[in-house]
Order: structure tokens, then sequence, then C-alpha cells
């Protein structure tokens, strides 16, 4: 394990060290931006996959993310495995949500990834909105923020996808004077035990979930196939 930690800090300074060189030759201030926030990114997300043998995270890093200010991947993990553990135990169920923002990387191109970054930002303070503190929002993955809610019920896991898929599609962000948006959005529930034990069985089947925007359409919330 020691090893892989090695080789995996090893990565991640060969990857600071390559924007650095990438930044400093950028002709452009808007390739120096997007450089920027790659380089952001690419190091937050690092630091929050680092797990032991047992898919535990193993890393302390951050725990919100830099652009968003959700909590981290890392931190979400713990919270669910924990949020299970104290499931388990009074025989009730945790609900999980990955909300999918529908053609992010397509936002980014047409409007920067300033835009990006500042669509972000307020659909994390929407969503802190309607979560009210019933559980935890976190940031995931480059386009995909996630809610987990102890002691749900599947009907519950489906009222709030619907509240943080209509207040999400009222977002709107100023791009340089244009007002970018509406945005759409693709949910996968899932709900413990029904759809897995363990944090890593949950967000695997809500990401299957997910996928089935690819056949039957996206906007919308979706349960895993059968």
């Amino acid at each position: 394990m020691i090893w892989t930690q090695a080789f995996f800090i090893i990565g991640v300074l060969i990857v600071e060290q390559y924007f650095t060189v990438a930044l400093a030759a950028a002709p452009e201030e808007g390739i120096v931006l997007d450089l920027e926030h790659e380089r952001q990114w690419h190091l937050s997300y690092s630091l929050s996959i680092l797990h032991d043998e047992q898919g535990r995270p193993n890393f302390i890093g951050p725990e919100l993310d830099p652009t968003s200010g959700l909590e981290m991947r890392w931190h979400f993990i713990r919270y669910v495995e924990q949020a299970l553990q104290d499931a388990n135990a009074a025989k009730c169920q945790v609900g999980l949500i990955i909300l999918d923002i529908d053609g992010f990387i397509y936002f980014n191109d047409k409007f920067s990834h300033r835009c990006g970054d500042a669509l972000l930002r307020t659909l994390a303070f929407a969503f802190r909105e309607v979560v009210r503190g019933k559980g935890m929002l976190a940031r995931i993955g480059g386009d995909e923020i996630a809610v987990a809610i102890p002691n749900a019920t599947s009907e519950e896991i489906e009222r709030l996808a619907f509240d943080l898929r209509a207040a999400g599609g009222q977002v709107m962000v100023d791009a340089d004077g244009i007002a970018a948006g509406p945005i759409t959005l693709t949910a996968g529930m899932v709900i413990s035990p029904d759809h897995g034990t363990t944090c890593a069985e949950l967000m695997e089947a809500a990401s299957s979930a997910i996928d089935q925007k690819y056949r039957i359409g996206r906007d919308r919330a979706v349960w895993p196939p059968l």
C-alpha cells in the first residue's frame, strides 16, 4: 500500500509539473484560464480518489471542492459508509442521487470554463436550498453532483430528485453579458439495501441508472434497470 501511495504522489507531481510548463507557455489569456481550471480540477480530484485495499479513502485531503464549494468525493464516501452502518443498525434505508449535468462539456465549449465554474457554484447554492441539511451534497466528478439522505424512503428520494432537477432547471449564469442556460439534469436514484449495501455499490447502481439516458433520453430521474 505504501508503494501505491508513493507512485500515486509521483503521478500527481508529474501532472503538476505538466500544467506548470503549459501555463508558462500559454500564449493567450483564455488558454491560461482553461489550463488553470483543468489543473485545479485534476489535482483536487486526484487527491480524492486514493483508497485502501477495501475501497475506503486513505487520503485525508481538503473536504470542499475548490470550484463548487461542495464536499469532495472522499468525504462523501466516508459519510455514506457511516450512514449505511447506522442504517443497518437502525433497520432503515439510505437514499442516494447522482445528478449528471446534461451536455456540460458542450456548455463549457460554448460559453468557456469560467461560465462552467459559475454554473457549478450556482447549482451548488440552489441544491443546498433544496436539501437544507437533510443529507450531504458533494461534487463527485467533473459534471456530477451527488446527494445522500439517511433514513429515507423511495418516495422521498423521488420527490427530492424532482425538486433538485426543478431547481437546477432555473439556474442561469452570466456569460460576458449573455444569459447562459437553462440546463437539464439526469438523476440516477438508488436506495439501500435494494441497490447495494456499500457506497461503491450504490454509486455504481446510480451511474447505471444515468447511463439509460443514452437509450431513453436525458432530462429525467430514473432508477437502475431491473
